[in-house]
């Protein structure tokens, strides 16, 4: 992708591009010519020759026929009043480009996180299983600001390349032969740095790589001390990062010394090739002094230019590996977003008599075996259907299947007769309520997770949901009640009232389906008993369909309909009894208990 397709990608349309070149135009003819004033100005102060006659230059004079056209008396102090208004109107234009090139990087970078984020929610579940959440992160908060900055690189760099452009055109006129003599020199000079220039591409995609690998390990291992303590092995994982942290410090210095490199070559450049000038003006060409003070002023600030447009094209070599990360990830996003599809069915449904697979199968890969194979069931309303059997069996991939939140299955699912493939994901998403077994809670408050979704939260369903959940009585008993703030993770809670408060989080949704996902697992015996008699208590009072994925066979016994899943097929459906007689899992794994 070339610089100007970037442009585009990046939001940066075609009028934007050149109305950000045009003041730059302004800007630089506005300084330049204010600059170039400086020599009438000189030799108004003090260049006479013996007789009193003013030696003009033809700058002077231009300068002087300029304001016979305007109609403005040319005098010492009417040139200084030109100057500065020049000077300043090339400040006032420069500031307005520098807010400009702030406000549109600001923009482009919200509208890009907004277009992750927001893909990131759309694209097809399955993306779920392959994608690195510390990827993700360190692209969105430090790759995408490097990256628009690159984007917008070449404006800048176009800019540096007129101002120098313009100059060179004024140098000229001002003195061809030293101008000649100047560009020779500066042409010598600059060609030794442009290796470290193109050095600078490698180095930052490889900076971009091991700062990508630095983020991901580091979200990991945060989010799972338990895990790495427990293990014994603090150490090791200091160890890993250490080495990766190490690399992206190398690679960082060595970024840093490219640019120093440069800068470090280019200064001495700009007082030698000055006083090179500056000698052979005086004592070759014989310029006048006035006409030799402007050519320093306009030299010196020409040479910083052209460092200013080597350090520029190494920011944008360095920004290589930010836009390739980016658009590739775009790219994923992209590829893997649903398309909503056309003539879905609306959906008027507050309450579910049955649901049935028929023939379903899913497989993760299509050349491999088929987590689910030939699967027929139905799921009726205000009953408890349990779905158990061994690690790995497809219970969670059964029950994504349900809820729509999985597709790409072979078979049928119908809700009262109706194909679901008649409505959109998002429709049939709506009709579902969710409880996992380890419950996330974002920070907020017990009533903002509760009425988690619902922009307009009705304090009374909070507290009628979280009465049938079991959970308004700990409630009450906080400080703040409903008002309390939820900390990482819910840490301030007990396992059995995250679990409660997460079910009224479902409960809230008053959706027909609800699927519980190991919902006893992290509960002792006692909070395990009372959450499942919460549940018997929610058929009671409801009409939902309730789907529990078990591990415990014991908090299942009383459940309406157990389905027995193995190797992807079921094995046995019944309730518990016919179970411990026809079905050998079953009977083997209640044994057991």
């Amino acid at each position: 992708m070339n610089w100007k397709d970037r442009l585009v990608f990046y939001g940066v349309n075609s009028r934007l591009f050149l109305f950000l070149v045009f003041l730059s135009f302004l800007a630089i003819f506005a300084e330049l010519f204010s600059i170039s004033l400086f020599i009438p100005v000189f030799e108004m102060i003090g260049s006479f020759d013996g007789s009193g006659n003013k030696e003009r230059s033809f700058i002077f004079t231009y300068v002087e026929s300029i304001f016979s056209i305007l109609s403005i008396e040319y005098t010492f102090e009417s040139v200084l009043v030109l100057v500065f208004i020049l000077f300043l109107l090339s400040k006032v234009i420069l500031y307005i480009i520098s807010y400009k090139n702030a406000l549109y990087t600001g923009r482009i970078t919200k509208k890009m996180k907004d277009t992750i984020l927001l893909n990131y929610l759309r694209v097809d579940t399955s993306y779920y299983d392959s994608v690195s959440i510390g990827d993700l992160i360190h692209i969105s908060t430090t790759e995408l600001p490097q990256a628009v900055r690159g984007v917008l690189m070449p404006i800048k760099m176009i800019n540096t390349f007129v101002t120098v452009g313009v100059s060179v055109v004024i140098l000229f006129i001002m003195s061809f032969q030293l101008t000649i003599v100047t560009i020779f020199i500066v042409l010598i000079v600059i060609i030794f740095p442009l290796r470290w220039v193109r050095e600078t591409a490698g180095a930052g995609r490889k900076n971009t790589k091991y700062s990508t690998f630095v983020t991901t390990f580091l979200v990991e291992r945060l989010k799972s001390p338990r895990l790495i303590r427990l293990s014994g092995i603090e150490n090791v994982e200091s160890c890993q990062f250490e080495k990766l942290t190490e690399k992206n410090r190398a690679m960082l210095l060595t970024l840093h010394r490219l640019k120093l490199r440069v800068n470090l070559y280019i200064e001495p450049v700009v007082v030698g090739v000055s006083l090179v000038m500056l000698y052979y003006a005086i004592s070759v060409l014989d310029l006048s002094i006035s006409m030799v003070l402007v050519y320093m002023i306009i030299l010196t600030r020409l040479v910083p230019m052209v460092n200013k447009l080597l350090s520029d094209r190494q920011m944008y070599n360095q920004s290589f590996g930010p836009m390739n990360i980016i658009e590739k990830l775009f790219s994923e996003l992209g590829n893997n977003v649903k398309k909503v599809k056309r003539n879905k069915l609306p959906l008027n449904i507050t309450s579910i008599s049955k649901i049935a697979l028929r023939n379903v199968s899913y497989s993760y890969d299509s050349e491999s075996n088929s987590v689910l194979a030939k699967i027929n069931l139905d799921f009726n309303r205000q009953t408890i259907t349990a779905i158990v059997g061994p690690s790995g069996s497809g219970k969670s991939t059964l029950v994504d299947i349900v809820s729509g939140y999985r597709e790409g299955y072979y078979g049928d699912v119908f809700i009262d007769d109706i194909n679901t493939n008649k409505y959109s994901q998002k429709n049939l998403l709506s009709l579902v309520s969710y409880v996992s077994q380890e419950p996330e809670f974002f920070k907020g408050t017990i009533k903002s997770h509760i009425s988690y979704g619902d922009k307009n939260i009705k304090l009374n369903d909070v507290i009628k949901y979280s009465k049938l959940a079991g959970s308004h009585e700990f409630i009450k008993k906080l400080k703040d009640g409903y008002d309390s703030a939820l900390f990482d993770s819910a840490m301030n809670l007990s396992g059995g009232q995250k679990q409660r408060l997460d079910l009224a989080r479902a409960l809230y949704r008053d959706t027909p389906i609800l699927i519980l996902d190991e919902p006893t697992g992290n509960l002792d015996l006692n909070s395990e008993m009372a959450f499942m008699e919460t549940i018997k208590g929610i058929v009671k009072h409801t009409e939902k369909i309730i789907i529990i994925i078990a591990h415990r066979l014991n908090t299942i016994k009383n459940a309406d309909q157990i389905i027995v899943l193995e190797d992807g097929s079921v094995t046995g459906i019944g309730n518990h009894s016919e179970l411990l007689k026809f079905n050998s899992w079953y009977h083997d794994s209640v044994a057991k208990i």
